[in-house]
């Protein structure tokens, strides 16, 4: 596995990285959600959400509403367990669906009738190559990343390695992965999730443990051959539990939901 050399920025703009907040981000609205182990999120065109839960599978999310209702339940669909990931095809048709039990990839088709959203079956599209060895730090979330025209999944590996790796789709071949440099490690203890911002191509990766968003500007040629660190923003408040889930919504606001271990969870966006 190629182990990355981080762009390094000057010193001391290096220490303000990690101990304050350098985002043009801001926390602006917090809302409990009634989904107790929310691990991902994932903006439908309508601006509504998915949101997986750790145990109970997949839900809509209405925020304007405050709204939540059952998209795909793990009752119904037994193989739905121990969901960590979510992402949406760039076409807005297919939603995959990520277990951190085997690394498994699952996908279903997204419908649209009007504003009226729905999700077909889902079937298991395969897994994602193994590169760490300890069971329970496996992979933890996906986000759909573009590359010669293609979508491709980019995957956070939470630990033994932290790191980052890019599959094809729909044949989950590894394109390429790599070991997070110790300067990002420290700052993403237990790497929770990511997602690109399609405005620049940047990678923003969150870390429950840390509380921390840190957004990077990838260069990726045949290997992910650097992460030039643009900003960090340190998760305030008073949260229910700990930083999950991280995507863009349909008016490129940065949202976070959180695992608050069986109780109600929050629902955060950050202003543009």
């Amino acid at each position: 596995m190629k182990r990355l050399n981080l762009v390094r920025l000057p010193l001391l703009l290096l220490f303000l990285s990690i101990l304050t907040i350098i985002s043009a981000n801001a926390q602006v609205m917090s809302l409990k959600i009634p989904i107790g182990e929310a691990s991902g999120i994932a903006c439908l065109p309508n601006g509504q959400f998915l949101i997986v839960d750790d145990e109970e599978g997949v839900f809509f999310f209405d925020p304007q509403k405050t709204r939540v209702w059952p998209a795909l339940s793990s009752q119904q669909y037994e193989f739905l367990d121990d969901l960590e990931g979510i992402a949406i095809s760039t076409d807005q048709k297919s939603l995959y669906l990520l277990s951190e039990n085997g690394g498994r990839i699952f996908v279903c088709d997204i419908v649209t009738n009007q504003q009226e959203i729905e999700l077909k079956s889902p079937k298991l599209l395969g897994s994602l190559t193994k590169i760490g060895s300890v069971n329970n730090k496996g992979y933890e979330g996906i986000s759909i990343i573009n590359l010669a025209g293609k979508d491709h999944l980019l995957a956070a590996h939470q630990d033994k390695p932290a790191a980052l790796a890019i599959f094809s789709l729909p044949g989950l071949e590894k394109i390429t992965s790599c070991r997070l440099p110790g300067e990002l490690e420290d700052l993403l203890k237990n790497l929770s999730d990511l997602t690109v911002d399609l405005r620049n191509g940047h990678i923003l990766m969150i870390s429950g443990k840390s509380r921390r968003i840190v957004e990077v500007k990838p260069k990726i040629g045949k290997d992910i051959e650097e992460l030039e660190i643009i900003s960090t923003t340190r998760i305030s408040g008073n949260l229910s539990g700990k930083p999950e889930g991280i995507c863009f919504d349909a008016y490129e606001r940065l949202v976070v939901v959180t695992d608050a271990s069986g109780d109600e969870g929050d629902f955060i966006r950050f202003d543009k």
